[in-house]
């Protein structure tokens, strides 16, 4: 007898075809520091299928990127290797170019996607 083969991945979700909540919660996240370049794929599709806790999610995420007292820099390099840390692909790959343009070296960058301790990282800026 064959094993049935389960599939544990949520159905994706088109702008057209979101509730009133739904449809609230994509807008909040274009409302907020992310812009309208909030997408329906990633983490934020997944908050669409339970969107009072994809609500709270987002802000944390906000609050936690955005309004960070560390320098873009430090937030981003600190992103990465907590990507990197929990092998999370998608977050490794939305935040590896915004890394390097915040100031993040491409070697670093590099060191860190091979599991390796960064050479040298750039002086601080007091």
């Amino acid at each position: 007898m064959a094993a049935k083969k389960l599939n544990y991945r949520l159905p994706e979700l088109t702008e057209d075809k979101l509730d009133d909540a739904q449809r609230a919660l994509l807008e909040s996240m274009r409302a907020g520091p992310r812009g309208a370049r909030v997408r329906l794929g990633g983490p934020f599709g997944v908050y669409m299928h339970a969107p009072q806790y994809g609500e709270l999610t987002q802000q944390l995420g906000a609050f936690v990127r955005f309004k960070t007292s560390l320098p873009p820099r430090l937030s981003e390099f600190a992103i990465l290797c907590t990507a990197r840390l929990w092998r999370a692909q998608y977050e490794w790959h939305a935040h590896a170019l915004i890394a390097e343009k915040a100031g993040v070296r491409r070697e670093a960058i590099a060191d860190l996607k091979a599991g390796r301790t960064p050479k040298k990282a750039a002086k601080a800026h007091k």
